[in-house]
């Protein structure tokens, strides 16, 4: 576990930790000269109260000293106020850390005043939303970096922003020797005045040492820089995978099952909740528009598409100005458009064929029933479901304890075998006139986003699985639409070895096999080793997009641990301290690294293949829920950014999706790359790369250090500043 960050005190009992409030003087800029002392903390000391940013994880049963405040003598001390950096139409974040002392201490209420504008021209003031941190228990590792226990995921809100229903995250108690943290989120409008503006946190408490209510004041300043970040970015595109059966699982947890008669405009509904709370936190959950394109009877399955219903529930998110948000961002749009496989893959006999799918099933090897949903799903394969089949069984056959593993059961005979079965000819009319209608309809009404077809996921050099991309990309390329991509997820070696590289619009790596190195990762494919950037060069000349991803293969993907319960083999040192990571038990810089990584080697757009994966998996009939374990795929929360927030867990009347601390950090990170990206306009990319690379050399080889992080970040802003100031 990386500590560079946060400092594990071990208290002696006879003597007291101070907080050094101390915000280092970053590039020249000013420190508040105002001194506060705060309680002390610790096993046996009173209880305490104190700010720290937003880049690190603040765990229940560990006492954090935050670095900056240590002392040469390397206890925590006094000093200032801490000191946060914005720009305008940004998000910033920091935390409220309550710790019991040896009394505990009850929160029950917290309000920020932030100083308002001096000039009347200056537009909204600053906005905030508190959130209490969930804690969820790790009982086993994402991998040999993760550690067992109590690690802060879930926000919940002292109230909510699409209802504004008050929520239960308060009164909240930090037990004895423990701490509770809380998430505090600033929006900085657009049209507000650069400069410092100072600040406080009123925490009303209950209990602990305290007789009665009493009332703390804790200052801290926002400094904001005199540029603005768009809402949208015009350089990434972001595609996160927010299916609507998992919201439905999500919402409907209580009743075992989702009704069968959803209607149509409360799908609408609970989608555009996730679509709006990812661009809250600078990215979009793509496939939005599956809730209009579920069932034969939704807008898109209509011949032609209802295309005058799509807008009138999507449409101020597809083109400009943009939508406004609950918080935050008033001209928010989407980055990217997973259009649905409607009508792709239509057998010409229509009639599902049950025998043959379960004849495929056990064939391939899986001893257990075939899924009831498999039928209908792969049916509607171009292989009929034979390459999912398959990889079920060698989940099973090699011993991992995930849901595939356990839908297929026994391994017959322990061997898998890829089925071949007599393909009932496919008749994609339907899919063309789908696919000329959408590209009419992005035309028509300008949309800014990138529209994409996902043809294809992670068929690697498989043939029979690129046989089955073939069909489905030279369909699309049937239609003549180039507004509309053939997305892969694949690498150019892979994909040239089959011939297929010039069917590919969107190319999607993934992060591993984008620069790797024999000795880290001796396991990987030899092509796979080594910068591999430059293979792209040509696509991106030629117009084609250039994505990348991260996966399970960053934390082993459920590799038989080595130790029971550890998640981890010492041994895999690929999966050690290595590559950016969306898990729940890394320190926080994993989690906000990724978007950095994406500079240095000038990718252009990030898939992730889920935020809400766990609330599917884990259900009442598994007497688990995803609000106890997010462990899926080998990893804690891999898939799963959200939490599903329904009133019998939250409180208030309404369900709405919770975000998490690694979604924050995602967001932190994209607000990052926005900073490189105007730097880069104003100057050069080396100018941006001189301060980028202080803290990322490699995909696997990056700072663990919050601080380094936190102080380039601050050298952008500065350095933006300064060119904005020479060109007037």
């Amino acid at each position: 576990m990386h500590t560079s960050t946060i400092m594990t005190v071990k208290l002696n009992h006879s003597k007291i930790c101070r907080l050094l409030f101390v915000v280092q003087s970053i590039a020249h800029i000013p420190r508040s000269l105002s001194k506060m002392k705060f309680h002390s903390f610790g096993e046996g000391a009173i209880s305490s109260l104190y700010l720290d940013h937003a880049l690190v994880k603040i765990r229940p049963d560990t006492l954090h000293c935050p670095e900056r405040f240590l002392g040469h003598s390397g206890e925590c001390g006094i000093g200032d106020p801490l000191i946060l950096y914005s720009a305008r139409n940004e998000y910033e974040s920091f935390q409220l850390v309550a710790n019991g002392g040896s009394t505990g201490l009850t929160v029950s209420d917290i309000v920020v005043h932030i100083q308002s504008p001096s000039s009347q021209s200056a537009g909204r003031s600053i906005q905030s939303t508190i959130h209490r941190e969930h804690y969820i228990n790790i009982t086993t590792v994402s991998n040999c970096d993760g550690e067992f226990g109590l690690w802060p995921d879930a926000l919940v809100p002292t109230k909510d922003v699409f209802y504004n229903e008050t929520r239960n995250a308060l009164p909240a108690t930090a037990p004895i020797n423990g701490n509770q943290a809380f998430w505090i989120d600033l929006f900085v409008p657009p049209d507000h005045d650069s400069g410092k503006f100072d600040g406080s946190v009123q925490v009303t408490l209950l209990a602990g040492r305290h007789d009665g209510e009493t009332t703390q004041s804790i200052p801290f300043s926002i400094n904001v820089f005199n540029f603005s970040l768009s809402s949208t970015s015009k350089t990434f595109s972001t595609t996160f995978n927010c299916p609507l059966r998992n919201i439905l699982d999500g919402k409907y947890y209580d009743e075992g099952v989702p009704p069968d008669n959803i209607s149509r405009s409360e799908k609408v509904l609970l989608q555009r909740l996730y679509l709006e709370l990812g661009l809250m936190h600078r990215l979009t959950t793509s496939d939005f528009l599956d809730s209009d394109g579920d069932d034969e009877t939704s807008p898109l399955a209509q011949d032609p598409p209802q295309w005058d219903v799509i807008e009138s529930h999507w449409g101020p998110y597809l083109h400009a100005p943009g939508a406004p948000l609950p918080f935050g961002f008033s001209d928010a749009r989407v980055t990217t458009v997973q259009l649905p496989a409607m009508h792709f893959g239509e057998r010409t006999t229509q009639t599902i064929n049950r025998s043959l799918i379960d004849s495929m099933w056990h064939s391939t090897g899986c001893g257990n029933p075939a899924p009831t949903w498999g039928y209908t799903y792969w049916w509607h394969l171009p292989d009929l479901g034979a390459s999912d089949m398959l990889q079920y069984c060698k989940n099973s056959l090699t011993g991992k304890s995930n849901p595939w593993s356990k839908a297929c059961g026994s391994v017959i005979n322990h061997v898998c075998t890829l089925q071949h079965p007599p393909l009932p000819p496919l008749n994609n009319t339907a899919a063309v006139r789908f696919w000329k209608s959408a590209a009419a309809e992005i035309a028509s009404q300008g949309w800014t986003a990138h529209v994409f077809d996902y043809t294809c996921d992670e068929p690697a050099a498989n043939p029979g699985r690129y046989a089955a991309c073939r069909d489905r990309a030279l369909a699309l390329h049937s239609a003549r639409v180039p507004s509309i991509h053939a997305m892969i997820t694949t690498e150019k070696a892979s994909a040239d070895a089959v011939n297929m590289s010039s069917l590919i619009d969107t190319w999607c790596p993934i992060i591993n096999f984008m620069d790797s190195s024999k000795t880290l990762c001796p396991s990987y494919p030899s092509w796979a080793w080594g910068n591999h950037r430059a293979d792209y060069d040509d696509a991106v000349a030629a117009g084609k997009g250039l994505w990348w991803y991260q996966s399970c293969m960053s934390e082993g993907c459920a590799s038989t641990p080595a130790v029971p319960g550890a998640g981890c083999a010492p041994s895999a040192t690929c999966t050690q301290g290595t590559w950016p990571s969306y898990m729940i038990d890394v320190d926080a810089v994993f989690n906000r690294a990724m978007s950095w990584v994406s500079f240095q080697y000038s990718m252009f757009g990030e898939l992730y293949w889920g935020t809400n994966a766990a609330d599917r998996v884990y259900s009442k009939a598994t007497n688990t829920s995803s609000w106890e374990t997010q462990y899926l795929a080998g990893g804690n929360g891999d898939g799963s950014l959200t939490y599903p927030g329904r009133p019998s867990v939250i409180g208030g009347q309404h369900f709405v999706p919770i975000a998490s601390v690694r979604l924050k950090q995602i967001r932190d990170g994209y607000e990052d790359l926005e900073y490189m990206y105007l730097l880069t306009t104003l100057s050069n990319r080396s100018v941006v790369r001189d301060i980028t690379d202080s803290v990322v050399r490699t995909a696997y080889n990056f700072s663990h250090n919050a601080s380094s992080f936190l102080a380039a970040r601050i050298k952008l802003a500065v350095a933006i500043e300064k060119e904005l100031h020479s060109s007037y």
